[in-house]
């Protein structure tokens, strides 16, 4: 029996990258998962290979109401959500004074706001059971990244976008601790 037997969990940025692999450990430790992610093809092919514990479902992390029908469809596929793991992200190299403010809002719109609104959605869904709620991201957020640091030392969003969503983890397990 693994870690997860018959868990059920949403990962965001399930179709590749660190998302699929968050995907298939949770698979592999016996968990029912909802692979969610903009890039539906990427996605059904994941959920595909994963087999008849992994479906898809189209999500963008920036809208709340795609938020509900994709725990919706989890729901429905397995049962109760136990886990979420926010795994969508994105980043671009451009210094602050070259990025667009088009760019800097999307980042933030997933990075940030994307986290906020899963979050906000699975605690409503789990309150009354519990679960757990993982947050992945960049190692810039606790570090930097030496290379951007020596050649673009003002790309200011290495030190907000990849740090938020260790905070907000944090943050957020605080104030729900006691949500069971």
């Amino acid at each position: 029996m693994g870690r997860v037997q018959d868990k059920v969990a949403i990962v965001t940025g399930g179709a590749k990258g660190l998302g699929l692999a968050s995907a298939e450990a949770l698979v592999r430790e016996g968990a029912r998962v909802m692979i969610a992610d903009v890039d539906a093809a990427s996605g059904e092919a994941a959920a595909r290979t994963l087999g008849d514990r992994a479906a898809f479902h189209r999500l963008d992390v920036t809208d709340a109401k795609a938020w509900d029908a994709a725990l919706d469809a989890a729901e429905k596929a397995f049962g109760p959500l136990d886990v979420l793991v926010s795994s969508a992200g994105v980043g671009s190299i451009a210094s602050v004074e070259d990025i667009s403010d088009a760019e800097w809002n999307r980042t933030i719109n997933i990075n940030l706001n994307g986290i906020y609104l899963g979050t906000k959605a699975a605690i409503a869904r789990m309150k009354g059971r519990g679960g757990s709620i993982v947050h992945i991201a960049s190692v810039e957020g606790m570090v930097g990244d030496p290379v951007c640091r020596r050649t673009m030392p003002a790309r200011a969003r290495s030190a907000c976008s990849p740090a938020r969503p260790r905070s907000t983890a944090r943050a957020t397990a605080t104030a729900s601790a006691s949500i069971r």
